[in-house]
């Protein structure tokens, strides 16, 4: 992708400055300005076998087509074709990409910034520490853990569990029990 993939085209002042031009050779000059606007430093090579090559032109269709167009509207120093007004219209809009991208970049750090005071502020008052609490068990002669349970003893889930399990169940059956009454 071109480092700036939009072309701003001014269409009063193209219109103007391409009024005598056939169909043909304003679809050819608008493809020059696109490759001038994409090429590196806004420049293109002034060798008719890169222009033929770029342009999928002949070496007549570059010398009848393509040249009265470059010499019409392009600066030619002999090694490198350029354009005024691209080069003046690269420049300003690199210039507003880049102000958009810090304007940007300021918001996002001013919000970050906020962002990040809020939580120190209101993140300890939320959240708070949690304290270990420390699990006490003793193994018995069987070598089995009492807080876990055996297969021989009903189930293989931690005692603690069943026992809670059980203690819930007992509560709803005696709040059933005093509804009914």
């Amino acid at each position: 992708m071109a480092e700036m993939p939009f072309f701003p085209l001014a269409t009063d002042a193209f219109l103007a400055d391409t009024d005598h031009l056939t169909d043909a050779e304003v679809g050819l000059y608008t493809r020059l300005l696109v490759a001038l606007w994409r090429a590196p430093q806004q420049r293109l090579p002034n060798q008719d076998d890169w222009l033929r090559r770029k342009f999928k032109k002949s070496d007549d269709e570059v010398r009848i087509e393509l040249r009265p167009l470059i010499d019409e509207f392009c600066q030619n120093d002999g090694n490198w074709i350029t354009q005024k007004r691209i080069s003046k219209e690269f420049k300003r809009a690199q210039k507003s990409v880049k102000q958009r991208s810090d304007a940007a970049k300021a918001r996002w750090l001013k919000d970050k910034i906020e962002s990040e005071r809020k939580a120190n502020t209101y993140g300890a008052r939320n959240a708070p520490t949690p304290i270990p609490t420390p699990i006490q068990s003793s193994y018995s002669e069987t070598g089995t853990d009492p807080a876990r349970g055996s297969a021989l003893d009903g189930g293989s889930a931690p005692r603690a569990i069943r026992s809670t399990t059980a203690s819930i169940v007992a509560q709803l059956a005696e709040k059933h029990r005093s509804k009914m009454q």
